[in-house]
């Protein structure tokens, strides 16, 4: 089975119907470039680039107990399996798009510190609103990352569709 199709799979199986797999594929495209073997600086390992702490409860979740982090296919349907929950914790009322960017943010900064900026932004529900103050959560470096990493996703997206 083709990467894409692993993706495609992984879409289907975690992520709400209607969600494009080419948008999960941009974030394969970020955490790892497809590498299954990367390892960040932070500890993230595997092509979702998930921390051992979440690995530990998400690869269960997706049927991936006794996975290796490292296995292409066990990665890929733990992130999956992990932003679908994330994805879910930014329901309406917010449009589509503040949904997934806030999602995409979660997936890098973590879902605690998205949901403190939103407490620093008045409880808004707009990504531009909210992700303004990041940087009083994570630091200006921290947050500047993030703030690139969403904007990295959207525009290999679009890459993506365009084909």
């Amino acid at each position: 089975m083709s990467q894409d199709e692993i993706i495609k799979c992984a879409v289907r199986k975690f992520l709400p119907q209607g969600f494009d797999w080419r948008l999960f594929k941009a974030v394969i495209w970020q955490e790892s470039r497809f590498n299954p073997l990367a390892k960040s600086p932070a500890g993230a390992r595997g092509a979702a680039q998930i921390m051992p702490s979440t690995w530990g409860k998400w690869s269960i979740k997706a049927g991936h107990e006794h996975s290796d982090p490292y296995d292409f296919k066990a990665s890929v349907e733990t992130g999956a399996c992990y932003l679908s929950w994330i994805y879910s914790q930014w329901a309406m009322p917010r449009q589509e798009i503040d949904r997934i960017a806030l999602a995409m943010a979660s997936y890098n900064a973590g879902l605690g510190n998205i949901l403190t900026a939103q407490r620093l932004a008045d409880n808004a529900a707009d990504y531009k609103t909210i992700i303004s103050k990041l940087n009083k959560v994570t630091g200006d470096r921290n947050s500047a990352e993030t703030l690139g990493y969403a904007y990295n996703i959207f525009n290999k997206y679009n890459e993506y569709v365009l084909k």
